[in-house]
């Protein structure tokens, strides 16, 4: 019977090795996408538990949809949105997103 043998060589490894640094890099440095189909936030506890649940998060993935909500701190780490932010219907005093640089459609605000 034959048998297959694997051999790897110091080029190979290399490039494994570099193909799993970059990828753990990546998701270091650009960010993590923890909504990739958006959210849809209908009250303020639902939000809150959003940081508790994804304390990383600085990437959404699609739209997000915010109403019935007094307080935005929990996006405080946001920094890209991938479709729209809208909020709606929402007692906010301040609309503070330090970390927001980019939103890819539009940003909706309506009382």
């Amino acid at each position: 019977m034959g048998y297959l043998e694997i051999v790897t060589t110091p080029i190979s490894m290399k490039v494994i090795t570099l193909t799993t640094i970059f990828i753990f890099l990546n998701g270091i440095f650009y960010g993590q996408d923890c909504l990739p189909a958006g959210a849809s936030f209908t009250l303020q506890s639902e939000l809150d538990a959003f940081i508790l649940n994804n304390p990383n998060c600085t990437i959404i993935g699609d739209t997000i949809r915010i109403s019935n909500v007094s307080d935005l701190t929990p996006l405080m780490n946001i920094e890209q949105i991938h479709g729209s932010l809208i909020i709606e219907e929402s007692d906010i005093a301040d609309i503070n997103l330090p970390k927001l640089s980019y939103v890819e459609d539009h940003i909706f605000i309506a009382g």
